[in-house]
């Protein structure tokens, strides 16, 4: 029962924090680049005209080679897209060709259920690894740097986020996880040893 607890409260820390840096504080809102409604409109059509319904696009777009392309084409094709690499522009489109209402219920509900599925595996690790209260906030925190690492240092790695939003992003959710972490392990306890 502990364990639901604690998620539930871990889960709405987590939740909070996200309104009040995103909504309230605009702590974040730097991060992304903005462009103004004349730009955007003019990007929306490029995209629109390029892309083939909704998913993920990269630039320069990795070669795709046939099945039955010589070696010499491959690498052909490979060496242009290197180049194409390092000249950049480098880009990564997530695209959503139907739009969606902004903050939908639906959307918050989905946020708070994962909020709790994370919180609940967080408690989980809190009990296993057992010991006082400092002990299973250090666990809650490991998590939490090791799924900001995992994620967004990826990214930023491997498909060339920005500084600002990597920073950002990783700040947002240590700092949100560390809310939930403190209430966690306050409330969650490790089960004591068998024959105790």
């Amino acid at each position: 029962m502990r364990i639901l607890v604690s998620s539930a409260v871990g889960a709405l820390f987590v939740f909070l924090w996200g309104a009040i840096s995103w909504a309230a504080l605009d702590l974040w809102g730097d991060a992304a680049t903005t462009i103004s409604a004349e730009d955007e409109s003019r990007l929306v059509e490029s995209l629109d005209a390029v892309l083939d319904g909704s998913g993920v696009a990269f630039v320069p777009q990795p070669p795709r080679h046939a099945a039955d392309a010589s070696e010499a084409e491959r690498m052909q094709a490979t060496d242009a897209w290197m180049a194409r690499h390092r000249e950049g522009p480098i880009a990564m489109v997530v695209y959503q060709e139907e739009g969606e209402e902004p903050m939908a219920p639906s959307t918050m509900l989905t946020g708070v259920a994962l909020d709790f599925v994370a919180a609940l595996l967080v408690s989980a690790v809190m009990v296993a690894v057992g010991g006082g209260y400092g002990r299973r906030f250090a666990a809650g925190l490991a998590m939490a740097v090791f799924a900001a690492l995992t994620g967004h240092g990826m990214y930023w790695n491997w498909f060339a986020f920005p500084d600002d939003w990597t920073t950002a992003m990783t700040a947002d959710q240590i700092i949100a996880w560390t809310i939930g972490t403190l209430a966690m392990a306050a409330i969650v306890r490790p089960r004591p040893p068998v024959g105790a």
